[in-house]
């Protein structure tokens, strides 16, 4: 019997090929944003991190995190130590009204962090053009 993925086992998978065929094409080039598109806000100018429709992730006991000093810009790391997987940075930053994480995380900011859970269920729910690559 074939064991039909899930979809949050599915987005996983391709995610994880995604990545691994990212990491190859580029070699030491490799950085942490390379799976988001960046796209221009001409009457700002401005550079955004993706558009997508945002999806509800809710705030039902969430925690709470003081950015220290060698955290500042790196979502991903915040992201690995709440979720093992790096690549979830955009809820937190998401959650914070964080467009650019090097400019806006500041020493002492107090971060909210949705649940996993949160953010797994807001993935499943609905936004598959989120995730496209």
């Amino acid at each position: 019997m074939v064991k039909v993925p899930t979809p949050a086992e599915g987005l996983r998978q391709r995610l994880d090929a995604d990545l691994d065929r990212l990491q190859t094409e580029a070699g030491d080039n490799f950085t942490r944003y390379a799976l988001t598109a960046l796209h221009p806000v001409l009457e700002k100018k401005q550079v955004r991190f993706g558009i997508w429709n945002a999806p509800k992730i809710s705030l039902v006991n969430p925690f709470y995190r003081v950015v220290r000093a060698e955290e500042i810009g790196r979502l991903d790391i915040i992201s690995t130590e709440y979720y093992d997987d790096p690549r979830l940075w955009w809820a937190i930053a998401h959650v914070n009204r964080i467009l650019n994480p090097l400019n806006d995380m500041v020493i002492g900011m107090t971060l909210i962090i949705p649940r996993k859970e949160a953010v797994v269920a807001a993935i499943e729910t609905g936004n598959p053009a989120l995730f496209e690559v």
